[in-house]
């Protein structure tokens, strides 16, 4: 919803600006590509250059290997996150053997990676990305986006030309887009709001002594000559829905707790009699999510008196740890008078923590019960 509605105001600014796609290409590898290779026009001769050139193989050889390690880098940085760094660091100086799925995961998403950043780039917003093919149902004439301002620039012409308006036609804008578009044809799918056909088209501006802004962000109603309407019904349902989500989740986190606990009953037979009574038999899945040691007791709620649990008075978790445990809830033939539903509490030592789930115990009937005394 959040994406739903800065796109309805803003237009593509996350494609163009916050996307990792965008940020780590950007900001990461072209320049990694640009400190090499020079700029846009350089490594278009560079393309030309045949590769019995030195200086080609040089450049693009460093730029290989630039890329390779960059994309090994955030490779292994992703691992880090499920893994953490120190564990991370010991696989590392240990044989791959040891830890050949983590070693096999790192190595494809390493040629992934340097796929994607050395050749594929914005192919992966036009092809695979699905949110420039929806971005239509978001946006609206009022929406911010990148666009040429028809009035000022038609016709084009030369520079000398007085009868032309400000575009003088000189394809910078063209040149520069990562994605090949000519954004003088209007909004189009393929534009990601990365601005790179303004900042050239403000330069050349500026050369000719014209005002900038041929190129800018605007809305669709205001290039047209209209006033843009940032209130609308469209803005105003996203950032409705918007405010459920973000108080849904402040809700679902407030009711965090730093340990988790499900209870199931164990396949097989409902209740077992025994000498002293009835017992079922429970499935305990028990999880300290914190950094710290916690030592839990269970203790029933809504139980008779008579039912108890063996065995539960102290369990000790690691941090971080799960324990799947088998729990026995007994209740004496003299108190039994059916089945009931109870919970079980699960507390801390120290009392700051109190988990339950619900469960049903199950036995025979009374009367059958009593018939077996």
């Amino acid at each position: 919803m959040l994406i739903f509605f800065v796109t309805a105001l803003l237009g593509r600014v996350w494609c163009g600006w916050t996307c990792p796609q965008t940020v780590f290409l950007d900001f990461v590898f072209r320049r990694v590509e640009r400190w090499l290779e020079g700029n846009s026009s350089a490594r278009r001769k560079l393309d030309a250059t045949p590769w019995t050139d030195p200086q080609k193989i040089l450049r693009r050889g460093a730029k290989i290997l630039a890329f390779l390690f960059l994309s090994a880098l955030i490779a292994h940085v992703f691992l880090a996150y499920f893994v953490s760094l120190p564990a991370l660091y010991g696989m590392m100086r240990v044989s791959p053997l040891e830890h050949w799925s983590n070693f096999v995961f790192v190595s494809a998403a390493t040629l992934i990676l340097f796929f994607n950043f050395f050749w594929f780039r914005e192919q992966l917003c036009l092809i695979i990305c699905p949110y420039g093919r929806f971005q239509s149902a978001l946006i609206d004439d009022d929406s911010l986006v990148v666009g040429y301002d028809a009035r000022r620039g038609e016709p084009r012409g030369k520079p000398r030309d007085s009868s032309a308006s400000d575009c003088v036609d000189c394809h910078r804008c063209v040149q520069v887009c990562p994605t090949g578009i000519d954004i003088r044809q209007g909004l189009q799918m393929e534009c990601i709001s990365c601005s790179a056909c303004i900042d050239a088209c403000d330069a050349v501006m500026t050369q000719l002594k014209r005002p900038r802004g041929l190129i800018r962000y605007d809305s669709m109603r205001a290039l047209n000559g209209g006033k843009t309407r940032f209130l609308r019904p469209r803005v105003l349902v996203y950032g409705v829905l918007m405010l459920v989500g973000a108080t849904v989740a402040t809700f679902a986190l407030s009711r965090y707790t730093p340990a988790g606990l499900m209870i199931t009953r164990l396949p097989g037979d409902p209740y077992t009699l025994v000498d002293s009574g009835v017992i079922n038999r429970f499935k305990v899945r028990l999880t300290n999510k914190s950094d710290t040691p916690l030592t839990f007791s269970a203790a029933l709620e809504n139980a008779p008196t008579s039912a108890h649990i063996p065995g539960f008075e102290s369990i000790t978790l690691a941090p971080q740890e799960e324990q799947v445990l088998q729990l026995l809830v007994e209740q004496s033939k003299s108190g039994y008078t059916g089945s009931f539903q109870f919970r079980i509490h699960f507390r801390s030592a120290n009392g700051q923590i109190d988990i339950s789930d619900a469960a049903s115990f199950v036995g025979p009937s009374v009367e059958y019960l009593n018939a077996q005394r």
